[in-house]
Formats: C-alpha cells, structure tokens, sequence
C-alpha cells in the first residue's frame, strides 16, 4: 500500500521520514521527492507498506502530515521534479548531502562563467 504526503518544509518532510523509519516496521519502500518550480519546493515523503498492515499504520500516519493525491509514479514523471531519493533514511540523507554539493558546484562554475 502507498501512501505519499505533502510538506512544504524540508526539515519537517525528513523530520517525518525519520520518525517512520523509527516506528514502522512494514516498510518495503520509502523516500523523498522534492518538485522545485519558480524557486519554491514542495517537498513529498513516500511510504510503501504491507497491505497487511494498513489497517495498523494508516492512522498512525493520518496524524503526521497533508495526505497527497500523488502517486510516487505520477511525482516521479513531472518535469519539476528536483530531486527522488529512496532506501533508508541514512541513505536519503547522503542523496541529499550529494545533491546540495551538486548544485553548489553547479553555482561556482556558473559563476566563475560570468567572471
């Protein structure tokens, strides 16, 4: 079963991966998307569970955050999309990490370019 919520802001989207991670144990796939669209971010966090396990995890999750209509498929296919990580929460942390040196690095040529 999938369930995708939206946040708005990135400290508490991994905020509440994390927290997940922490009390789920049916996890099968979980993750980040961020969409980056004329300077804004909407950040969404994906969980795939055990259908098995809905009946216990979907109120657990009802009180975290903003139930999205998405799907990761659907989020994963808009040209806005940013940044997709997924895998454990250490390893989004570390996509995330590279990703920031990544545009950093992007940032520096763009402006030793214009120099």
């Amino acid at each position: 079963m999938e369930y995708v919520y939206h946040m708005r802001d990135p400290k508490r989207a991994l905020l509440f991966l994390q927290e997940l991670h922490r009390e789920l144990m049916d996890i099968w796939r979980s993750g980040i998307i961020f969409l980056l669209k004329d300077g804004l971010t909407d950040w969404y966090v994906f969980v795939n569970v055990d259908p098995a396990a809905a009946s216990q995890i979907g109120p657990c999750l009802a009180d975290r955050g903003e139930r999205s209509e998405w799907t990761v498929d659907a989020l994963a296919a808009q040209p806005n999309k940013a940044f997709m990580s997924s895998g454990m929460f250490e390893q989004i942390m570390a996509d995330l990490d590279a990703f920031g040196d990544a545009q950093r690095d992007l940032q520096i040529q763009r402006i030793r370019s214009n120099i």
